[in-house]
């Protein structure tokens, strides 16, 4: 078996795999045909969903450990088959938001200089996103589709990178209250990730978190690894967060959030909810369905605000 669609410096340490690491991603693909086959007789859409690359990331998760990240693995595939049964759905189906793209705005806006999709979201635009096992729902949704569209990037020579076929997070706390603070809304989504989607976070950015969020944080920290937490970065101040965002992201992406957080403060100032799924009328104007590169282009994921629209239009 050969290392191919592996991805580049993927031991975890952004350097090069060794023939022993690459030795045991193969083991791990053999070890887990039986599971993979079973996934794949029920629902055939999942031929790629587990593949060398996937092992690759649950070794580099559990540090090598190749017992531990073999049965973490299968664990996956297990629940993929119990808990997925018949058709899978799109992230354009989350159903919360497919009913009322109002209630939750977690999306893909675009992919930043180095190549990681970015997700963003922010309180004060989803009304409805205090529905704990709606909001989890969404997130693994929009997380599926995202490594669905890392894949097919690969497909296409990019994303070659470990480090880039992680994603990015941005998360606007505008509007974040009291009632956010529910611990578990975070260490639901939290477990879900790092049992399910382990090394595909690369970074969340949490923008002008109040003290508020400070119980919360203490709370959900504790089930973070050393690795885990160092990937969680807070910026407040227009100063700090530009040059922090252009620094990581680049500009297009930059100029884009930036925006999209004006946009959003004048809307909650006039106590609107913005249909983030509506491209302006004037292509110059603020687009809040993502980046300019990303919205014209085929990686483009539907939302369900799209579906929404498409449906209302009949």
């Amino acid at each position: 078996m050969t290392s191919g669609g592996i991805a580049l410096r993927g031991n975890g340490s952004n350097e090069d795999l060794s023939e022993e690491q690459i030795d045991k991603i193969n083991l791990m693909y053999l070890d887990t045909k039986q599971l993979r086959d079973d996934l794949i007789s029920t629902r055939s859409s999942e031929k790629d969903f587990c593949d060398l690359e996937m092992c690759r990331r649950y070794l580099v998760a559990r540090e090598w450990k190749y017992s531990a990240a073999l049965e973490q693995l299968k664990s996956t595939l297990i629940w993929r088959i119990d808990q997925h049964p018949g058709s899978k759905m799109d992230f354009w189906q989350s159903p919360k938001p497919l009913n009322n793209p109002h209630a939750i705005n977690f999306r893909c806006v675009g992919l930043d200089k180095n190549e990681h999709p970015v997700l963003y979201t922010c309180f004060a635009q989803a009304h409805d996103r205090y529905d704990v096992d709606a909001s989890a729902t969404h997130t693994l949704l929009l997380t599926e589709a995202c490594m669905e569209l890392i894949l097919k990037r690969r497909n296409h020579g990019l994303n070659e990178t470990a480090e880039s076929r992680q994603l990015v997070w941005i998360v606007d706390f505008a509007g974040f209250g009291l009632r956010d603070n529910n611990p578990k809304m975070g260490l639901k989504i939290a477990k879900l990730l790092m049992m399910h989607f382990p090394e595909t976070l690369n970074l969340v950015v949490c923008v002008n978190a109040p003290r508020i969020f400070n119980l919360f944080w203490s709370v959900l920290k504790t089930i973070f690894d050393d690795k885990l937490r160092s990937k969680v970065l807070f910026i407040s101040g227009n100063t700090s967060l530009k040059d922090g965002l252009e620094n990581r992201f680049g500009t297009e992406a930059t100029e884009w959030i930036l925006s999209e957080m004006e946009d959003n403060e004048l809307k909650r100032e006039a106590s609107e909810y913005k249909k983030y799924w509506i491209a302006p009328k004037n292509e110059l104007d603020h687009n809040p369905r993502g980046f300019p590169s990303y919205v014209s282009s085929e990686w483009y994921i539907k939302t369900p605000g799209d579906a929404y629209e498409e449906n209302r239009k009949g």
